[in-house]
């Protein structure tokens, strides 16, 4: 996948989030395909793709699980946070883990 660079608002994109929290925070995730992304949002929708199978998505801090996560997504679910006042959502503050396998996420970030 190629990478877009310069300054986007939306930012949009697909990232591949596997069974290991490790390194699977939304920044990380989205700096290697988008470059100049802010470190903080207004906004953030995570979707499940409809590829997912059986697997979920889990959605949390950076200790997320099946058991501690503020989300759990299954194909085609989406998750939305808000912080419309100002760019108080911190991406690399919000971890992804995928129950099995690899599955793909959709994410749309807004800044101000």
């Amino acid at each position: 996948m190629a990478t877009l660079t310069g300054t986007l608002t939306p930012f949009m994109g697909s990232v591949s989030v596997g069974t290991n929290a490790a390194s699977q925070d939304i920044f990380t995730l989205l700096s290697a395909i988008r470059t100049k992304l802010p470190h903080k949002a207004c906004f953030l929708q995570i979707q499940a793709d409809t590829t997912a199978g059986a697997a979920s998505v889990y959605v949390g801090n950076s200790d997320v699980s099946a058991t501690i996560c503020a989300a759990n997504l299954s194909g085609n679910q989406a998750q939305l946070v808000y912080a419309f006042d100002s760019n108080l959502l911190v991406l690399d503050h919000i971890f992804l883990v995928s129950s099995a396998g690899t599955v793909q996420c959709n994410l749309t970030v807004v800044c101000r």
